[in-house]
């Protein structure tokens, strides 16, 4: 009776047939989605994209790996643009596109035949984010009380990303020590871009206040922890901006 273990992988990870006609193709393909790929949501939108594309294989008449050309990628992309939008298109393609040259410097396969097919042009002129105009920024900053030291803070956090577009984590990442003054003008380490204190009142008062100067270099400028928990809890970094925003 034989004692040795065999690991084989779970329902999640498992690749359809026409990736692993052999054994060897099986443990290739096993190792791009395990060791290759090391995101979760890519590994699945990528598993996705794989058991679609066989599944079109399969209809099609198309059973063996070594059968499939770039005419094949070619036209099960086109049909795609007519059921996805065109970077779930292009994530498709990305993804037999990695997994086929993983196959080729495997010695599975001979050439990747979806390295010469092209995807749909898709060009972002415009976010999707809507953007605060100068009097509803205005309105938002006034709209904070100042009596509190939270209010204080809220309203430098806000003003920081307002008026020199850092990112939330950026801003909320920042020491005693990134802020510094040029003449007029208060300025940010983490955007290298100077806010000028008569535009920005709200950074300007908290950066005189106790719980900047009093405070070391190497702590936090704005901290989250006194009211919200640990700085690096994601609700907490938010949680600000949706009750300043249904108050304001």
């Amino acid at each position: 009776m034989s004692t040795d273990i065999i690991l084989a992988p779970s329902y999640a990870l498992s690749a359809p047939q026409l990736f692993t006609p052999t054994a060897k193709a099986a443990k290739r393909v096993l190792e791009f989605f395990t060791a290759q790929v090391n995101n979760d949501h890519t590994r699945r939108a990528y598993l996705n994209a794989t058991r679609r594309f066989s599944a079109w294989c399969e209809t099609h008449g198309l059973h063996e790996l070594s059968a499939v050309q770039p005419f094949h990628v070619a036209a099960f992309v086109k049909e795609l643009q007519g059921q996805f939008a065109p970077p779930t298109v292009k994530q498709h393609l990305a993804a037999l596109r990695m997994l086929f040259d993983w196959l080729v410097t495997g010695h599975i396969i001979e050439t990747n035949p979806a390295h010469a097919v092209r995807g749909p042009k898709y060009v972002v002129k415009k976010g999707k984010t809507p953007v605060l105009t100068a009097e509803e920024a205005r309105t938002l900053l006034d709209a904070i009380p100042t009596d509190a030291l939270t209010g204080l803070r809220d309203r430098a956090l806000i003003g920081v990303m307002v008026y020199t577009f850092a990112r939330v984590n950026a801003v909320i990442e920042m020491k005693v020590k990134d802020y510094f003054t040029q003449g007029r003008a208060v300025g940010c380490a983490c955007t290298r871009r100077a806010v000028r204190s008569t535009r920005c009142p709200a950074i300007t008062a908290w950066s005189g206040s106790s719980m900047i100067t009093s405070q070391p270099p190497a702590s936090p400028a704005i901290p989250m922890d006194r009211c919200f928990g640990r700085p690096g809890a994601r609700p907490a970094r938010y949680r600000p901006f949706g009750n300043r925003m249904s108050t304001g």
